[in-house]
């Protein structure tokens, strides 16, 4: 017997009986595709059958929240979704000739200042709809009418009445095609069981829709209930719905946050969502958080690390992390307390003057938080506690920590699959032998110092041969480390990523010879403060103290050299002279030494 009906809905009738499941996915479409789907709908042509599940006299949306959710913003904002070949020109021209006298002069026109009359209007009258979409269309076409008096030349105030009417008309005509309460929108409903329902929407994901994992975890977690969270785990999970319904619109089917944060009940996925949340709260020099609605992956792979679940088996978390008098609130903290300290080992490497040149995935970083956590805590049948033995460990892997985490970024350890690598780095085989991986994590060694030269020296190698503009986050970071122990990081200017040899003076190689240059390698780019950056300009610091009478405008040169500027005699091929491409390669690989030992010396004393 089959568990579904098919039937027909106008759109006025849906648009107040749907409501969304808690583990419904996020409203997520680019405005590229919502336009797609309005211009179908305007068409007058059939968008695709949605599925829904009839609860308590309102119809849960199961497949077709993207859909339902963009015809709702149409509702909403219809006039955002104009454009401009929907006012034709012949529209346009009953405006200009609503007079006699606009119809006069509109036909002495030449064909050029004909078109360039019509495209003015046509923008004016487009404009005025967008910027007064709330009001009803009379008062609407008085501002148009107005607006068009008084910026084209063509249409007088004594016609004011006669252009009013045809702005009426025209705006009539839109609204006709901006009305979708009568457009049919077929739709499946399921009957079958609320258990049916979960599988349903997990089954979507093998057959053509794109749901995340995570999408699959919301609905194959939802029966999963932890208890007794705090308020910082609550107020994370109800920012998501919150910002889910006011994005799509749509309300969540028996959802009162006035209840969620009486009953203080989540899912095991709000849970580890709420993980991923905090996190980026607390640690946004590491860790960029993205909107409320959306899912962060973060939080669900530090608890499957935390409890010694692969990352490809996340699926298996449920059974290892399900104990009914387990505090989840001290698991949150001491998470949130292993990313902080992470951001405390990292910071002085990866930001400088509130600026941030992180460049770590985002399962680096867990494996990070990982590693630390599993050093410093021990999760019991009840909660979290300290573990007092590894403050050895702890004090190496704070110590090695910054050398594996550049290293790691300037060999590319961490592209391709990801998963595979945080598994190997802190997932035990064995269960009897908890932390073994831990415990000999290659963190907690340190890196063979010719190795690791090695590895920056061919990142450097393979800049310098690279065709590059703009200055990518590995050379800021690149020289964030070197700047890192020198006192002029620390005085209170802003600071810039400078070109020591201008990028202007690439420009005729660049774009008369076509040449193919690495203007952006590390080994031309140093940091200076962001004042004399402005004031130079196209200037290297020796040239711009020549126009200023023999003095540096602000620094001596034992003050550049701070700042690991070149002195004279390094740029002697390019002051007052055109840029020759073998000179600047010969500059930047003999600058790569000076900077490679700088960059060493920042890891390596």
């Amino acid at each position: 017997m089959n568990k579904y009906e098919t039937t027909v809905f106008k759109f006025s009738k849906l648009k107040s009986k749907v409501s969304l499941p808690k583990y419904q996915r996020s409203y997520v479409w680019q405005e590229s595709k919502k336009l797609k789907l309005i211009n179908t709908i305007k068409r007058g042509l059939p968008v695709g059958t949605v599925l829904l599940s009839k609860r308590d006299g309102e119809y849960l949306i199961v497949d077709g929240l993207q859909r339902i959710a963009t015809f709702k913003d149409f509702e909403k904002d219809p006039y955002k979704y104009l454009e401009e070949t929907e006012i034709s020109d012949d529209d346009v021209v009953n405006v200009l000739t609503s007079s006699d006298v606009s119809e006069e002069l509109y036909n002495n026109y030449s064909p050029k200042s004909k078109k360039a009359i019509r495209n003015t209007t046509k923008e004016l009258i487009i404009e005025g709809i967008k910027k007064n979409s709330e009001l009803e269309t009379y008062k609407k076409a008085n501002i148009i009418t107005n607006n068009l008096i008084n910026k084209t030349s063509i249409l007088c105030r004594d016609s004011e009445k006669k252009i009013h009417e045809k702005i009426y008309e025209l705006l009539d005509k839109v609204n006709n095609i901006f009305t979708i309460d009568n457009y049919e929108i077929p739709a499946i409903i399921f009957t079958g069981s609320d258990k049916e329902l979960v599988d349903v929407f997990k089954l979507l994901n093998s057959t053509g829709t794109s749901l995340s994992k995570y999408d699959v975890f919301s609905a194959s977690w939802n029966d999963v209930i932890l208890r007794n969270v705090d308020d910082d785990v609550l107020d994370a999970v109800l920012s998501k719905y919150e910002t889910s319904m006011s994005k799509s619109g749509i309300e969540i089917h028996n959802f009162s946050s006035v209840e969620f944060k009486e009953n203080k009940e989540i899912t095991l996925f709000e849970y580890a969502y709420s993980i991923g949340k905090l996190i980026g709260e607390k640690t946004k020099r590491i860790f960029k958080s993205k909107s409320d609605d959306l899912v962060d992956s973060l939080g669900f792979s530090l608890l499957a690390g935390v409890y010694n679940v692969s990352n490809k088996e996340m699926v298996k978390l449920p059974d290892a992390m399900q104990s009914g008098n387990f505090d989840f609130n001290q698991l949150k903290d001491s998470l949130v307390k292993s990313a902080k300290k992470i951001e405390e080992i990292l910071i002085q490497y990866i930001s400088m003057y509130k600026k941030n040149y992180a460049c770590h995935s985002e399962l680096q970083l867990a494996s990070y938080i990982i590693t630390y956590h599993r050093l410093q805590y021990k999760i019991t049948n009840t909660g979290v506690k300290r573990v007092k033995s590894n403050n050895d460990k702890i004090k190496k892997f704070t110590k090695y920590l910054p050398n594996h985490y550049v290293y790691d970024i300037y060999r590319k350890a961490w592209s391709g699959s990801g998963d595979t690598k945080l598994d190997d780095l802190v997932i035990d085989d064995s269960e009897q032998v908890y932390n073994t991986s831990i415990n000999s994590s290659r963190y907690l060694y340190a890196i063979d110092k010719s190795e690791f030269k090695n590895v920056i020296s061919s990142w450097i190698n393979e800049q310098n041969s690279k065709d590059t503009t703009s200055i990518s986050k590995e050379v800021k970071l690149f020289h964030n480390c070197i700047f890192k122990d020198r006192d002029v990081r620390y005085n209170n200017s802003g600071k810039d990523f400078e070109h020591i040899i201008p990028k202007k003076r690439f420009e005729e190689l660049k774009n008369k010879r076509n040449i193919k240059i690495p203007i952006s390698s590390p080994c031309n780019i140093t940091i200076i403060p962001e004042y004399d950056n402005r004031m130079k300009k196209d200037k290297t610091y020796y040239e711009y103290e020549e126009v200023h009478n023999g003095v540096l405008k602000r620094y001596s040169i034992e003050e550049l050299d701070k700042y690991n500027y070149p002195r004279r005699n390094k740029l002697e091929f390019i002051h007052n002279k055109k840029l020759n491409a073998k000179d600047y390669e010969k500059f930047i690989n003999l600058r790569k030494y000076k900077i490679l030992d700088d960059f060493m010396k920042a890891f390596y004393k």
